[in-house]
């Protein structure tokens, strides 16, 4: 069975690079760190952490929630940083400032203007996000606590929705 699906894997991939029409996307990098426009991914000893961060695409977004920093980003396509979703206490370094990025598209002479957003809001443990056509953000929020369950502890979890 394995055999089979790797063989269909490398003829899909296969025929999609004959495609003339195949050309690959703009791409943008975030540093890992504790900053504004860095994600967490590592604890104090250097090792990876346990929570994964979560990334959604929709219409020209990205939306990434970090749990090691407890925060939501709104990220454009070409890399600029447009809402950031905050809990105060974890990144009380956040200055929220009016900073405008401009992007200037390659087939016309027009700008747009991006204006960087910061929403206080007391994140949790933020996991799993998803935005709907109207750009609500909806995030998974945990809390573990410790219980007298079999496993040593328990998660629960809210749904929040962030709306424009």
């Amino acid at each position: 069975m394995k055999k089979i699906y790797l063989a269909f894997t490398i003829a899909l991939l296969f025929l999609s690079c004959m495609n003339n029409e195949f050309s690959p996307k703009k791409s943008f990098k975030l540093d890992i760190g504790f900053k504004e426009n860095e994600i967490g991914l590592i604890f104090n000893n250097e090792s990876l952490t346990q929570n994964n961060i979560n990334i959604f695409y929709r219409s020209g977004f990205y939306y990434i929630s970090d749990p090691r920093n407890k925060k939501i980003l709104k990220i454009t396509e070409n890399g600029f940083n447009v809402l950031i979703i905050y809990n105060p206490s974890n990144n009380p370094h956040f200055k929220q400032t009016n900073s405008v990025s401009y992007d200037q598209d390659k087939n016309e002479n027009d700008e747009i203007v991006y204006v960087k957003n910061y929403k206080e809001y007391p994140l949790i443990l933020p996991g799993l996000i998803t935005v709907d056509i109207d750009k609500n953000i909806y995030v998974i929020d945990s809390l573990l606590t410790l219980s007298n369950t079999e496993n040593g502890f328990m998660q629960k979890s809210t749904i929040l929705k962030f709306d424009n």
